[in-house]
């Protein structure tokens, strides 16, 4: 993990936590958390796919930054 709260690979942290947070509710609630083949960032469903867009916004999208 670097000093900024990014992964090595560039992903942010908080993002990470909200996907996490994301799959945990998604997966109890019975979605399918299966991957896209082409597109291994995107969930195969597009039922979980519309939900992790619309959880991404009011997690992600929606935070603002203290600068």
């Amino acid at each position: 993990m670097r000093d900024n709260g990014c992964n090595e690979d560039g992903w942010d942290l908080y993002e990470q936590q909200t996907r996490e947070a994301f799959e945990f509710i998604a997966c109890r609630t019975g979605f399918s958390l299966k991957r896209d083949e082409e597109c291994p960032w995107m969930y195969a469903e597009k039922n979980t796919q519309d939900c992790w867009r619309m959880f991404h916004s009011g997690h992600v999208k929606g935070r603002g930054w203290i600068v």
